[in-house]
This record gives C-alpha cells, sequence and structure tokens, in this order.
C-alpha cells in the first residue's frame, strides 16, 4: 500500500540521518546492494558532509509518480546547501 511505501522511505530517510548505513540498505535487493550497498552509502554521506557541511536533517516526505512508480522526496539541509533526496 502507499502507506507502506512511505514507511520504508521514511525508514531510510531516517536511517541515513543517524548514520545507520547498514541498517538502511538492509532491504535492498541485490541490484540495489550492489550498486548502492552499505559502504557506498557511507562514503556518499561523507562525501555530501565534507562538501555541504553539518546536516541538519530532512524535511518531510512528499509523494509523486515518477516513471508509474511512487517516490517520496526529502529536502535535506545541510550547512551551505538543502538538497532533496529521491526514494
Amino acid at each position: 500500500s502507499e502507506a507502506e511505501r512511505k514507511a520504508i522511505a521514511v525508514e531510510f530517510a531516517e536511517r541515513l540521518a543517524a548514520g545507520e548505513f547498514e541498517k538502511a540498505a538492509g532491504p535492498f535487493d541485490d541490484t540495489m546492494q550492489a550498486l548502492m550497498g552499505p559502504e557506498k552509502l557511507a562514503e556518499t554521506w561523507s562525501r555530501i558532509e565534507k562538501q555541504c557541511g553539518e546536516f541538519g536533517g530532512f524535511g518531510p516526505p512528499r509523494h509523486e509518480i515518477v516513471g508509474g512508480h511512487d517516490a517520496y522526496f526529502f529536502t535535506g539541509k545541510w550547512k551551505a546547501i538543502s538538497l532533496d533526496m529521491q526514494v
């Protein structure tokens, strides 16, 4: 259901914000694990923080249909910039 998909997206964002990259990547299938497993998530997160400053949190998700699929966008706020993450 849409509520379940939203809950999965919110949990992913919460795990990233907490630095829990193993747990964030836990639900990924084999393809996603290969592309963006826990180590790559941690590396990417670190790179963003180095470029954008300290992370200040995600805003609430907004829902859109992208390519026929549910997508949730979270605006993340870092010291220097705000960036959207799509889940």
